[in-house]
């Protein structure tokens, strides 16, 4: 049967039932304690290359400190609201985010959102529609440095990124926890980005 608009059956798995219930304290991104005795949020994992060096400048919606869970997987996504095809997609790339991570008892995905937007003011009204986190807007160095390392531009942007691919925004890159890229899938529309998707084992961070 073909999937309706919105439909993620096809690729929304949950093969590990008993981990410990998930918690959604704003900026915990991770499993809690048990449910008789005060809470307690695992330990930070270390991550490394781009996302610790510039951690610290990663926020949830809420403005909260960023928890990574070990086996939550990462995507970066490059976007900008004043470009319209980032504009459609976002909400369904929220509402596909949702669905994955209420689907079981952990959460499976994280994305960071890399500010590709000209103004203040365009950042703020696109990232309001964004339930993940989202690196500092102001902070124009850490930015470039993932446009450089991911070799993510706008059509406005004039890059030397040197030798390899390149691709444009808004697109959304699978990295591991070094930062290392495992995927690149272009934001093209719901049909590619579906095809993609559904070949992402979450819990290992790796594709079919």
């Amino acid at each position: 049967m073909k999937n309706q608009p919105g439909d993620y059956s096809t690729i929304v798995s949950d093969p590990m039932p008993d981990y410990r219930p998930y918690c959604n304290r704003p900026g915990v991104c991770g499993p809690c304690g048990g449910q008789n005795g005060p809470e307690q949020a695992e330990p930070e994992l270390p991550v490394s290359g781009l996302l610790g060096k510039h951690n610290g400048s990663i926020k949830t919606a809420r403005g909260a400190p960023v928890r990574w869970d070990e086996n939550t997987s990462i995507a970066l996504y490059f976007g900008a609201g004043n470009l319209r095809k980032s504009r459609n997609l976002t909400p369904w790339l929220s509402n596909f985010y949702e669905t994955i991570n209420k689907s079981g008892k952990r959460q499976k995905l994280e994305i960071i959102y890399i500010p590709l937007d000209f103004t203040a003011d365009e950042y703020a009204a696109h990232r309001s529609r964004m339930p993940w986190p989202a690196l500092d807007f102001a902070n124009k160095e850490a930015i470039e440095e993932f446009q450089r390392e991911y070799a993510v531009f706008t059509p406005l942007d004039n890059p030397n990124y040197g030798a390899g691919p390149r691709y444009r925004a808004p697109h959304l890159t699978i990295i591991s926890k070094d930062g290392l890229a495992i995927r690149d899938i272009p934001l093209v529309d719901e049909n590619t980005i579906k095809n993609n998707l559904s070949k992402w084992d979450f819990y290992n961070a790796r594709f079919w």
